[in-house]
């Protein structure tokens, strides 16, 4: 894994908000005001500022000038999409060419380092960086904004909750990645609605082996 540059880390604190919807469409990202907001020379600024655009976060329109880009939820999912088929392939591809996984430890940064496995392995350029762009914006942040609510070894993001149909999409791939990483339990939120949500049940049923352990919500007055 490479070392992390300055223009990384500014684009890393743009990216947060612009993904959180604190940075708007079509707001302006002046390479002037970033430099005195967050305090570094213009070059890192324009090579953040290139990332972003690479990322799908950033647009330079005609004028040259550079804007916020269209990220709504529907992009969101879209993105996830095509991050979920590509890793998936790539697996794939791996699994043909008998590739052998690498044991990860329990730690706190294990999803990263299955995404960055993934990456390491894959003989296809354009899925690399496609796959780079999802670990170093999109899975990065969907990680960092909750992975404080859970205590937990590993947490795996598969999507917004308010997404049932693209969370059971994805529900093997990521039922697959515990698989590899030697989960022994998985613990989940629960999805109440019927169809999709009943089926997303179902199918965490299954791979628990009908063993579940019911807990109370987080803040509940009787835990």
């Amino acid at each position: 894994m490479r070392k992390k540059r300055v223009c990384d880390y500014i684009a890393e604190a743009v990216q947060n908000e612009i993904l959180s919807g604190r940075m708007e469409k079509g707001m302006p990202l002046r390479q002037e005001e970033l430099a005195e907001q967050l305090g570094y020379s213009r070059i890192p600024i324009r090579e953040a500022l290139q990332m972003l655009e690479s990322q799908g976060l950033a647009k330079r329109l005609a004028t040259r000038h550079v804007v916020v880009a269209d990220v709504s939820n529907q992009v969101i999912r879209e993105n996830f999409d095509l991050f979920f088929d590509v890793e998936l392939m790539t697996m794939e591809n791996m699994q043909k060419k008998a590739v052998l996984w690498r044991e990860t430890v329990l730690q706190e940064n294990a999803e990263e380092s299955f995404h960055q496995f993934l990456i390491e392995n894959s003989t296809n350029e354009y899925f690399v960086r496609i796959l780079e762009n999802a670990l170093d914006c999109y899975i990065r942040f969907a990680t960092e904004e909750t992975k404080d609510q859970y205590n937990a070894d590993i947490v795996l993001s598969i999507g917004s909750r308010s997404d049932e149909d693209t969370i059971a999409q994805h529900l093997y791939t990521i039922l697959r990645e515990c698989d590899e990483l030697n989960v022994e339990a998985i613990y989940s939120e629960s999805f109440s609605t019927p169809r999709i949500g009943q089926a997303i049940m179902n199918r965490l049923l299954k791979a628990a082996g009908h063993q579940v352990i019911t807990a109370v919500e987080v803040g509940d007055e009787n835990c």
